[in-house]
């Protein structure tokens, strides 16, 4: 339950900047405080000390799973100085490993290739030039899991976090598309458009909304200014999907807005509790790109 608890937490933080302006400056250092809680725990549960590197040698056997990549993203993100070095280079030779399997990263999800460059990235490395294949090519993990991604199967196969996370990971350091690319970032772009829901929000399947799709796709959105979101036949688009996948997002958070701050002190308490956590599974981060 306590690692469930954590997952949840770590949702939390991409919520924080949705709460009212008045709470928000508080809320961000309650928020700011539990991720530190949360990489202490990380690291006493690595076998690392307090002042020690949360990717220690432990720690660098999670490298490219879902369990590990995003703590260096989550690191990176909150200025933590630690071993990216050491990472970059056992995720290398993880990926150059696997893309000389079939399927590579993955036969069904692009979100490995997603996340796995976000994490190169936040290492301080280069989605672009990761290592060789089998063939002694470079691989280029942006290529390859967005614009032409299409090429082995649709980017969207695992369904709409496939697009989602395609233009985040394309949009990460707004890279230029070739010409023969097989999506344009159009494309990309009204896959996750024709896909928002009635009331403006997005859901992984079904018809009820969800907020961590939701939010996903508030983030993949956002660099898009209103005047170059296109047109998809029938589909109206003028409506400026991120401000109304926003507005369902902040009304989802006014709405628990008190369970929001239950949690930051139930977070409180456990941090400070000597009590140990136990858990039977390594993945203390939600699986976003799952």
């Amino acid at each position: 339950m306590r690692k469930r608890f954590l997952c949840l937490l770590l949702g939390l933080l991409c919520l924080t900047a949705l709460l009212p302006a008045h709470g928000r400056a508080a809320d961000a250092a309650d928020v700011r405080a539990i991720a530190d809680g949360i990489v202490a725990w990380k690291k006493a549960d690595n076998g690392s000390t307090a002042d020690g590197f949360l990717l220690n040698d432990a720690f660098l056997a999670l490298a490219g799973t879902t369990p590990g990549d995003w703590y260096p993203i989550g690191l990176s993100r909150l200025g933590v100085e630690d071993r990216y070095d050491a990472y970059l280079a056992v995720l290398r030779d993880q990926v150059e490993e696997r893309y000389r399997q079939p399927g590579a990263l993955s036969a069904a999800k692009a979100t490995e290739w997603h996340r796995i460059a976000l994490a190169v990235l936040a290492a301080g490395g280069d989605p672009t030039s990761f290592g060789t294949d089998g063939d002694g090519q470079p691989i280029d993990l942006i290529a390859d899991g967005t614009y032409n991604r299409g090429r082995q199967t649709s980017l969207g196969r695992q369904g709409i976090n496939g697009w989602i996370w395609g233009l985040i990971a394309l949009d990460s350091m707004r890279y230029e598309l070739p010409d023969d690319a097989f999506y344009t970032r159009e494309d990309i772009l009204l896959e996750i458009l024709c896909r928002q829901l009635a009331d403006g929000g997005f859901a992984l399947s079904g018809s009820a909304a969800d907020p961590d799709i939701t939010a996903m796709a508030v983030q993949a959105l956002a660099p898009t200014p209103r005047r170059s979101i296109p047109t998809s036949g029938n589909r109206p688009t003028a409506n400026a999907p991120a401000e109304s996948a926003t507005s369902w997002t902040r009304r989802w958070t006014a709405f628990r807005a008190f369970s929001f701050r239950r949690v930051i002190s139930k977070a409180g308490a456990l941090r400070t509790s000597k009590a140990p956590i136990r858990s039977s599974s390594r993945s203390a981060v939600s699986a976003s790109t799952r």
